[in-house]
């Protein structure tokens, strides 16, 4: 394959894409700034809880709909995605003090990154079926 159709079927995906990929990234970045800045410095846990809720809820429905509908750049969106995911809820576990949150703390430890590498290789796979397939449309 000459690389001028490999540089415009990348570039060419990554225009139909732009939109979940700057979304994803996005969410990502503000979410996790607002997980290690903002709530943990009350000392109410309901009040906490009730800063936390609303954006992690609104997160999942987000990453649900970029998920659904995410085409390219795969291997690069998704593991974002988990890693936002498994240190918000950690963090929000981490604020209820239980054994049963520690439990989960310790189990996830081991079990992200073997997520991560599942999730890792599934995208990629996922990525290089989208690119074999795209042809490019006609000038």
């Amino acid at each position: 394959m000459k690389l001028n159709k490999i540089l415009g079927k990348t570039i060419y995906l990554l225009n139909l894409n732009k939109y979940y990929i700057i979304m994803s990234l996005l969410s990502s970045i503000l979410l996790n700034l607002y997980y290690f800045y903002t709530p943990f410095q009350a000392d109410n846990k309901l009040l906490i809880c009730i800063y936390i809720v609303p954006f992690f809820i609104f997160y999942m429905f987000l990453a649900i709909d970029i998920l659904k509908n995410l085409n390219f750049i795969r291997g690069i969106i998704y593991p974002i995605i988990l890693f936002t995911l498994f240190v918000c809820i950690t963090m929000s576990l981490g604020i209820i003090e239980s054994d049963y949150a520690e439990l989960f703390f310790f189990i996830s430890i081991f079990l992200f990154p073997i997520c991560l590498i599942i999730t890792e290789i599934y995208a990629i796979v996922q990525d290089i079926k989208t690119f074999k397939n795209t042809t490019l449309p006609k000038e």
